[in-house]
C-alpha cells in the first residue's frame, strides 16, 4: 500500500490479490494527500469489471478495474469515448484512467431516475443520446453489422440453443444483414450499450455509464436499445422518436428502428447466453419458451448470476424471433431493400 492514500477499508475483499497495487496506485495519483474514509463495492452488469465507491473529503467517486482486452474491448478507446461524452456533459467527469493497468476513476453521481416520471426519463435519454451522436465521433473499431456478424456468428458456433432455434437466429440475422443500410453519415458516436443500469439522471438529464463497447458506430443502435428496454407501448416510441429527431419520424426512418430492434435484441441474446455458458449455465427449451421482455420492464432481472443473464438473453431472442414474424417488420425489410 501507498502512504499517500489511506485507506480506511479492507482493499482486500473488494479487489483481486493481484489487483491490489494498481487500485493503490491509482487512487495514489488521481487523489494525492487526500484521505479515503470509505470504499465500497458498487453493483456491476455483466461485463465483469469490478467498480467500487471511493468517498474522501473533497466528494466520492467510482474507481472502475477493468478485464484485459478480447478484440472488442479495449481500455484505450473506452477511456477516450468517455473523455468526450463527458466534456459535453453526457457521462460523469473522467477524473483518472491509466490504460496499461486498466484502471480509471470517475466522479460519483446520485442516480435521481427512481424519483422521476417514466416519461420524463424517456425524452431525458432520447436528447441525451440526440446530443451524443451530434459530438465529435468517437474511435473506430469495425463496421457495425460487421461486429454483430461476428456475435451471431460465435453464437450459433456454441450451438447454446435448440437447432430449431438457432436456425431462426441465423436466418433472421441474415435477413436484417442484408437489408440494412450502411450509410456513412449515419456512423456518430454511440455508446451500444444503453440499458438501463447504464443511464443515470442528475438535474433532469441523462448520463451514460459504462463506456467499455462504445466506438463509432451506427446512429440507430443507441436509439434501438433506449426503446428496446424502456419503451412500453407505441406512444412511449414515438415519444422517444420524436425526442431524437425534434420530429416524427417518416416511413423510412420507421423501418429502420425496426430493423435494428432486432439487431439490437439479438446483440443482448446472443451475448447474454454465451455469459451464461462461461458460468457454467445453459438455456433450456423452457426458458425458451416462457420469456419475454415485457416481464422484467418493470422489475428489472439481475443479470450478474448465470440464471439471470439467461432469463433476459432468452427474452431478446424471443422477442426478436416474434417480431420478425410479423408482416409489419416485412413490410419494413422491404423498404430498406427498395
Amino acid at each position: 500500500m501507498t502512504d499517500a492514500v489511506q485507506i480506511h477499508v479492507s482493499l482486500e475483499d473488494l479487489i483481486e490479490s493481484e489487483r491490489l497495487a494498481d487500485a493503490a496506485s491509482v487512487l495514489a495519483r488521481a487523489l494525492p494527500g487526500e484521505r479515503v474514509a470509505r470504499v465500497s463495492a458498487l453493483a456491476g452488469g455483466a461485463s465483469g469489471a469490478t467498480m467500487l465507491r471511493v468517498e474522501t473529503g473533497s466528494g466520492a467517486y467510482v474507481l472502475r478495474m477493468d478485464g484485459p482486452p478480447d478484440g472488442l474491448r479495449d481500455p484505450a478507446r473506452q477511456y477516450a469515448c468517455q473523455a468526450i461524452a463527458a466534456r459535453a456533459g453526457l457521462a460523469p467527469a473522467l477524473l483518472y484512467s491509466d490504460v496499461e493497468r486498466r484502471v480509471s476513476l470517475s466522479a460519483f453521481v446520485a442516480d435521481e431516475g427512481p424519483s422521476m416520471p417514466r416519461q420524463a426519463r424517456l425524452e431525458a435519454a432520447a436528447t441525451a443520446v440526440r446530443r451524443l451522436h451530434d459530438g465529435p465521433v468517437f474511435p473506430a473499431l469495425l463496421p457495425y453489422m460487421d461486429a454483430m456478424a461476428l456475435v451471431v456468428g460465435g453464437f450459433t458456433a456454441a450451438a447454446l440453443v435448440p437447432d430449431d432455434v438457432g436456425e431462426q437466429i441465423s436466418r433472421g440475422f441474415a435477413q436484417l444483414n442484408a437489408a440494412y443500410p450502411r450509410d456513412s453519415a449515419d456512423v456518430v458516436a454511440a455508446h451500444c450499450d444503453l440499458n438501463p443500469g447504464n443511464i443515470l439522471y442528475a438535474g433532469g438529464r441523462a448520463l451514460f455509464v459504462d463506456w467499455e463497447s462504445a466506438f463509432a458506430a451506427d446512429r440507430y443502435v443507441d436509439v434501438a436499445a433506449v426503446l428496446n428496454y424502456m419503451a412500453a407501448d407505441a406512444d412511449d416510441e414515438a415519444l422517444v422518436l420524436t425526442a431524437y429527431l425534434s420530429r416524427a419520424p417518416d416511413p423510412y426512418e420507421q423501418a429502420r428502428v425496426g430493423a435494428m430492434r432486432q439487431i439490437n435484441r439479438l446483440f443482448y441474446g446472443t451475448l447474454l447466453l454465451m455469459a451464461a455458458a462461461q458460468q457454467g449455465m445453459r438455456a433450456t427449451a423452457a426458458d425458451l419458451s416462457v420469456h419475454t421482455y415485457a416481464r422484467f420492464r418493470d422489475a428489472p432481472v439481475g443479470v450478474a448470476s448465470g440464471k439471470g443473464k439467461i432469463a433476459l438473453g432468452c427474452a431478446f431472442l424471443n422477442d426478436a424471433l416474434a417480431e420478425m414474424s410479423t408482416d409489419p417488420f416485412k413490410e419494413g425489410l422491404a423498404r430498406l431493400r427498395s
